[in-house]
């Protein structure tokens, strides 16, 4: 998603997708990321030691950072979150729910209403 930074270390904001065996809901919540109108993004999916067909499907993403985490699992939201965080690389931090279709302005409106009110927080 990196399209319009001015150079690969530099974006605008990173997507952070926790998930754990959220394959189900997980390719269209990141077919609507990749349909965003704001480009300079990052996608960081962070799997919580997914058991079903998770890492078969972030394979068919390659503009997808993926962290995965090792072990049976559970390791909670915040231990899962901090991993993502650990591993952006983007100016502003969007946390996304696995499940969720965010419209294709959805992106670029948050970073404008952000980018407007930079004391603001969400």
């Amino acid at each position: 998603m990196t399209t319009t930074s001015t150079t690969p270390d530099s974006l605008k904001a990173s997507v952070i997708v926790p998930t754990r065996n959220g394959a189900p809901m997980l390719r269209e919540c990141l077919d609507a990321l990749r349909e965003q109108e704001f480009r300079d993004f990052e996608i960081i999916v962070v799997d919580d030691a997914s058991t079903d067909s998770t890492t078969e499907l972030l394979n068919g993403y390659p503009e997808v950072r993926t962290v995965t985490l090792a072990g049976n699992g559970g390791h909670g939201f915040v231990a899962v979150v901090n991993r993502g965080i650990a591993a952006a690389r983007g100016e502003i931090i969007v946390l996304l729910n696995n499940d969720a279709v965010p419209d294709p302005g959805w992106l670029g409106a948050l970073i404008d209403g952000l980018d407007r009110n930079p004391w603001a927080g969400m």
